[in-house]
């Protein structure tokens, strides 16, 4: 087991001996499940009144409970973070976990994927419900592959900004109303400049046009709601249904080059964008936790 992130193998023996996660993990499960068996009730209905089977209803399970997914790793990642170094902090033992062997690197490193494994059980506990899409087609296997992967990527940028809050925060409290109020900016804010940028703005020149639309795909693949509510149109319509997918009222048509790539590949950019702000975010608080950083 020494390969293995102390920090990261102790906080999985905590975990494992506590029964606040099971119990968290039962009621989750359980609302997954009452939305699903809300929209099987549905087709069910629709089935015995015009004798048609209504397979999207499938979909919509599949749509909905990734949703939730997506708002349990929203909801849980500031929880978990706001303790992993405030906490240490609080608890007075933070100065005893800096005169040990690791790393400032390492202890950080281990404190996010502690998280971010958390997060994981969670999601992967609701496979079963979410799987309920493969019955009939519309849905495939890499489909939920793919939204794993991407909330996975998700867990870790809001991890690592979680531990960067933390880190600046002396108190737990302090960094989850700050950890919150930097998703809810980064993300209403973000989408409500776009929508501002993109409705409010009379008739440009063809070359502020290209700026303007250039920003507007900045606030779109920086945004893990948007990228994400991109994903999930992607499976339910591909990218046919006008409904959610905002990159259909984008300015502009015929684009060609860097901003037509990302267009079309707005999810797997906004992955990476992701990836880069998570490793961002990791150095920066691995360099503010490293004592030898500070001016005495």
């Amino acid at each position: 087991m020494e390969y293995i992130n102390p920090i990261l193998l102790k906080e999985m023996k905590v975990g494992a001996r506590t029964i606040r996660y099971p119990v968290l993990i039962m009621l989750y499960n359980l609302l997954l499940a009452f939305v699903g068996l809300m929209i099987l009730f549905q087709m069910n209905s629709i089935y015995i009144v015009s004798g048609q089977l209504q397979g999207n209803f499938l979909i919509d399970i599949f749509v909905v409970a990734g949703w939730i997914q997506f708002l349990t790793v929203c909801v849980l990642m500031p929880i978990l973070t706001a303790n992993a170094i405030a906490g240490e902090r609080e608890r007075q033992t933070l100065n005893m976990l800096l005169t040990t062997t690791m790393s400032s690197r390492q202890i950080v490193k281990g404190k996010i994927f502690a998280c971010v494994g958390v997060v994981m059980i969670f999601l992967l506990s609701g496979m079963p419900v979410i799987s309920l899409g493969l019955l009939y087609g519309g849905i495939r296997w890499y489909h939920l592959f793919a939204m794993q992967i991407t909330l996975f990527v998700v867990s870790l940028f809001l991890g690592a900004l979680g531990i960067l809050c933390s880190v600046c925060m002396k108190r737990t409290i302090s960094s989850v109303i700050l950890n919150y109020v930097l998703e809810l900016v980064g993300m209403a804010g973000g989408y409500c400049l776009w929508y501002v940028l993109n409705h409010w703005t009379a008739e440009l020149p063809e070359k502020a046009e290209k700026w303007k639309l250039g920003l507007e795909m900045v606030l779109l693949t920086g945004n893990p709601a948007t990228v994400f509510e991109q994903y999930m149109e992607s499976c339910y319509s591909g990218f046919a249904n006008e409904k959610y997918y905002l990159l259909n009222n984008l300015a502009g048509s015929g684009q060609t080059g860097c901003i037509a790539y990302i267009k079309y590949r707005m999810v797997w950019v906004g992955v990476l964008v992701f990836l880069i702000l998570a490793y961002v975010f990791y150095r920066m608080a691995s360099k503010q936790l490293n004592p030898l950083n500070h001016k005495h």
